[in-house]
């Protein structure tokens, strides 16, 4: 009776323990202008769409949760306007945190690749 019971619980315990949801990771992209007026570009999205971006204003931001378990964020941005020094500061955050940041004077694409 006791070895019942005994394997009831354990076995209990590792149904209980492998229920376990994985952690769904909250992803933000984020453009900021400086010297420009607009920007134009693309990101990757929750369902892994590419979204064609015209026109978007400063401070612009998109959040998604990673449900689809994405292996990659993509966000793609240039600066619109006539000033030289025009540029787009891209950022992605996963779960509040900058993993991957960059300018589009340097490379207009940034990329991140979940471990």
């Amino acid at each position: 009776m006791k070895q019942l019971m005994l394997f009831v619980l354990v076995t209990t315990l590792c149904i209980w323990s492998c229920k376990k949801d994985p952690k769904v990771d909250e992803v933000t992209y984020e453009v900021t202008l400086t010297n420009a007026i607009s920007w134009h570009g693309a990101y990757l999205d929750e369902s892994a769409h590419v979204i064609g971006v015209s026109a978007a204003p400063t401070n612009w931001k998109y959040t998604f949760k990673n449900d689809n378990q994405l292996t990659v964020a993509t966000l793609q941005a240039y600066a619109d306007g006539t000033s030289n020094t025009k540029d787009a500061t891209m950022k992605i955050y996963v779960n509040g945190k900058v993993v991957a940041q960059g300018n589009s004077s340097v490379s207009p694409q940034l990329q991140y690749i979940f471990p």
